[in-house]
């Protein structure tokens, strides 16, 4: 996994400490939106194997859950819309040194059963996960980060147990992905997934 692409708040924000109402949520999303996609047009993110957009935070002492919420949609569809940047790539919060920031980041994203990576510094690639995941999705993200890259098919011949059938395998998958957690790549009439950095989880 290449990590290519650090977007400092204050570039899209400005100067402010306080990131709060879904209005300025949705401004930053479209800024943040248009540098991710030029970035990937110019072949910097990995769109196949998985990439990290590094949201730096280091400047931010509190974010609201309203802003945040919009801020995220490129990444996680918002009532039926966004979720429009490449699948592939996930969003990772960096510089977060508040133990507020950091409390208001982990009660947003487990209120919603989703993880992002996050760290202390904005150089730092040492992540931790804030949020909380749904146990099967839990499990089967720790399942395929120990397999590495597999289909349905090889998860369910190798683990049969942890699934009713290869169809519960690939919606857990699928989950992985819209989530965020995992990349797929289409090779003949399958779907090969993998996590973004196995050193990461």
């Amino acid at each position: 996994m290449i990590v290519a692409m650090l977007i400092n708040t204050r570039a899209i924000c400005g100067n402010t400490t306080i990131l709060a109402g879904s209005i300025s949520g949705q401004k930053a999303a479209d800024a943040l939106r248009k540098l991710t996609t030029d970035e990937i047009l110019a072949s910097n993110l990995n769109t196949i194997e998985g990439d990290l957009v590094r949201i730096d935070l280091s400047a931010v002492e509190t974010v609201s859950s309203s802003f945040l919420r919009e801020f995220l949609s490129p990444f996680f569809a918002v009532d039926g819309r966004g979720g429009d940047i490449h699948e592939n790539i996930a969003p990772a919060f960096v510089g977060v040194s508040s133990e507020d920031l950091e409390t208001e980041l982990s009660e947003y994203f487990a209120g919603r059963g989703i993880a992002i990576r996050t760290s202390k510094e904005p150089e730092d690639s040492d992540y931790v996960w804030t949020g909380r995941l749904e146990k099967a999705v839990s499990e089967s993200l720790k399942i395929l980060d120990s397999h590495g890259p597999a289909t349905a098919a090889d998860l369910f011949e190798k683990y049969p147990s942890n699934c009713s059938g290869q169809t519960t395998w690939n919606n857990r998958l699928v989950t992985l992905s819209k989530l965020r957690l995992a990349a797929r790549k289409r090779v003949a009439r399958n779907w090969i997934y993998q996590t973004h950095s196995r050193r990461n989880i």
